[in-house]
């Protein structure tokens, strides 16, 4: 079976080779079991895919050839279940489907905080947790729907295994090997216990934006003072430009459209007469002249701002959105630590800090929970 791990610290339940083999498949499917699409209809068709029927065969034949009733137990089973389904009809063995279900909030919140411990660097949001869930939940639906099949639930199957397997043998017509009396000898660790009400997850039911995400307005417009400064001068810049091109445009064409007289030359006196007072040559013509220059200059000068302005607000708002996100990840990482230390009576064994992630987190070190439940 699968060792344990992060997430299911008493294992997995899953067979090993077949977890490895159902990999290889998602792989040559172009997909992954943490992806969100995949693999689609006309694949299983694919000579790629035709190459894993011959192993699967093999792992069924090795592991369960002499048991006249076994369980197979891997979500990735959901994804690829047509193959599952002609592999195991040509071995004349009876596939019942037993689809597990599981409230998506609690589900994406395990899923995060799972991620949140294996690859802290790279953290899920519920939104990504949601998606994931629903593609395994759609796929098991929709693939075994022309099958003799039963659902049940998470948190029942916890609460009352018992009755839970008692009424799959009904659904699924089939007889269990060993006796469900209460002496039987069978009970679930509180570490897998993980299922709470959902009164008390406090997590959003839904969002315009999102699957999961509850609005965010303050952490999505969230903007640093300097980006908002570059943000400034680039509209100030852009304002002055669009006008001074426009003043000066209008004045030249007012220069091109209503030219000035011409300029006429007094002859010489013949004879020499009392010096005049010199008529001033500054008229109305030339301060035009100046308007325009100056027009011309300031829109130069607005032009250069701009092409220097827009690049930093450009980079500027990037830098704030990276830095938003990352906020909107600790917060939630926090909420979901919160939940756990809630639900558990306090905090586990060992809590280990976060890596630093960047000095623009100005050295924020969210706490991590070991542990988390199956994605169900």
């Amino acid at each position: 079976m699968l060792p344990a791990g992060l997430g299911n610290e008493l294992g997995h339940w899953e067979p090993e080779e077949a977890v490895a083999l159902h990999d290889r498949l998602l792989e040559a499917a172009g997909t992954s079991v943490n992806g969100l699409n995949g693999p689609t209809d006309a694949w299983f068709e694919t000579p790629a895919a035709q190459t894993f029927l011959g192993p699967m065969r093999d792992l069924i034949e090795a592991e369960f050839a002499q048991a006249p009733l076994f369980v197979f137990k891997d979500p990735r089973t959901a994804l690829i279940f047509p193959m599952w389904r002609r592999v195991l009809a040509e071995l004349g063995v009876r596939c019942l489907p037993v689809v597990i279900t599981r409230h998506p909030l609690e589900a994406a919140a395990s899923l995060v905080a799972r991620q949140a411990q294996a690859v802290p660097w790279q953290s899920w949001t519920l939104d990504r947790a949601g998606l994931l869930w629903l593609r395994y939940v759609l796929a098991a639906e929709r693939h075994s729907r022309s099958d003799i099949r039963a659902f049940c639930t998470y948190e029942r199957l916890l609460t009352d295994w018992r009755g839970v397997a008692r009424r799959l043998a009904i659904d699924l017509d089939i007889e269990w090997p060993r006796s469900l009396a209460p002496s039987t000898h069978f009970a679930l660790r509180p570490v897998l216990h993980r299922a709470c009400a959902l009164s008390d997850m406090h997590l959003p039911e839904c969002s315009d934006h999102g699957v999961f995400s509850p609005p965010e307005p303050g952490a999505r417009q969230m903007n640093s003072p300097a980006a908002a400064m570059h943000r400034r001068y680039q509209r100030f810049f852009a304002w002055t430009f669009a006008l001074s091109t426009v003043m000066a445009a209008v004045l030249i064409w007012i220069e091109l459209a209503f030219p000035p007289d011409p300029w006429v030359y007094p002859a010489p006196a013949s004879a020499p007469t009392a010096a005049a007072a010199p008529a001033s040559t500054f008229d109305l013509h030339d301060l035009q002249l100046l308007v325009t220059v100056a027009m011309l200059m300031t829109s130069a000068v607005s032009l250069v701002g701009l092409l220097v302005a827009t690049p930093l607000a450009y980079f500027g708002a990037r830098k704030a959105r990276a830095q938003a996100a990352v906020e909107v990840a600790l917060k939630r990482q926090d909420r979901i630590n919160w939940l756990a230390a809630e639900r558990a009576g306090g905090w586990p064994g060992s809590i280990v800090p976060m890596p630093r992630m960047r000095a623009h987190m100005r050295g924020r070190m969210p706490r991590r929970v070991h542990g988390g439940a199956h994605p169900g």
